[in-house]
C-alpha cells in the first residue's frame, strides 16, 4: 500500500512520486537534477567550472561555455560597461556604455630615431634600421636596442615604415628597403635611378600585413648603391606595427 511506501520502515529512500529523491546518499557539492521522469540523479561539480546544458538540455559541468553562448555573449544589450580578463594584466578588454572597445594590452609600437643616423649605407651596405626612440611600445615587444619587433602572440600584424634618406648624390643608382620576417626579406621599395632632392634627400614608404607565429621577428633593412658610405636617415623616419587579430 501507499502508506507502507511513505513510512519506509525498512529505511528504503522515499521515491520521487512520494516526495523523496530515491537516493540513499549524496556526496559533497553534488547537484541534484531530474535525469528522467520521476528520476533524481546527482551531478558532480568541478573546481572553477560552470553549469552548462547540451543542445538537448542535459546539464553538465564544464570549464568551457557552449559555442552558441560564446557567440551570444558579444551582444551586451544595455550593460553600462564590461571588463573581461582571464588573467593579468587586468582590464585587457573593455567595452564602454557606448559600445567602444579598448584593448589595453594589444601589441602595438611606433618608433623613430632619437637623432639622425649618418654614413650607414651608400656603398651597398645593408643597414638594419635601429629605431631607438619609442613613441609607443605597448607590450614592450619592440626592442630599441636591436631594432627588432618580436611577436608576443601569433596573429596577423600590420606594419608601416617611412624612411627619409639624407646624403644622396646623383651617382646613387639604387635604393632598396625591406620588411624582414625572421630571415625572409619582403621588399617594400626598389628604386633605380634615384631622383633625390637638391638637398640630397629622398622618402620611401611601405605597408604590409604579415602572419607571424609566436616569437617571430620583424625588422627593417635598407641599402643604397653605388657610391661611398655617406647616406643616412633623418628623424622623420618611422616604423610602426599593430596586431590585427
Amino acid at each position: 500500500m501507499a502508506t507502507n511506501d511513505m513510512l519506509n520502515t525498512a529505511n528504503v529512500p522515499f521515491v520521487v512520486t512520494h516526495g523523496g529523491t530515491g537516493l540513499a546518499s549524496t556526496t559533497a557539492n553534488q547537484l541534484l537534477y531530474s535525469s528522467g521522469t520521476s528520476v533524481i540523479a546527482g551531478l558532480a561539480t568541478g573546481n572553477n567550472s560552470t553549469l552548462i546544458t547540451s543542445a538537448g538540455g542535459v546539464p553538465s559541468i564544464s570549464t568551457t561555455l557552449p559555442t552558441l553562448v560564446q557567440q551570444n555573449s558579444t551582444v551586451m544589450g544595455t550593460n553600462s560597461a564590461l571588463s573581461v580578463s582571464a588573467s593579468a594584466p587586468a582590464n585587457s578588454v573593455a567595452l564602454s556604455a557606448s559600445g567602444y572597445q579598448t584593448l589595453a594590452s594589444q601589441p602595438a609600437f611606433n618608433v623613430t630615431f632619437s637623432a639622425p643616423v649618418t654614413n650607414v649605407t651608400g656603398d651597398g651596405t645593408v643597414y638594419t634600421a635601429l629605431f631607438n626612440s619609442a613613441i609607443t611600445n605597448i607590450s614592450s615587444s619592440y626592442n630599441t636596442g636591436t631594432g627588432i619587433f618580436t611577436a608576443p602572440v601569433a596573429g596577423n600584424y600590420l606594419f608601416d615604415c617611412t624612411l627619409n634618406y639624407t646624403g644622396l648624390a646623383a651617382g646613387n643608382l639604387l635604393i632598396e628597403a625591406f620588411f624582414v620576417q625572421n630571415a625572409t626579406s619582403n621588399s617594400f621599395w626598389t628604386s633605380s635611378g634615384v631622383i633625390q632632392s637638391a638637398a640630397g634627400t629622398f622618402i620611401v614608404t611601405g605597408t604590409t600585413i604579415l602572419t607571424l607565429a609566436l616569437n617571430d621577428t620583424v625588422k627593417i633593412t635598407t641599402d643604397v648603391t653605388t657610391l661611398t658610405k655617406v647616406v643616412g636617415l633623418s628623424t622623420q623616419s618611422f616604423f610602426s606595427g599593430i596586431l590585427l587579430g
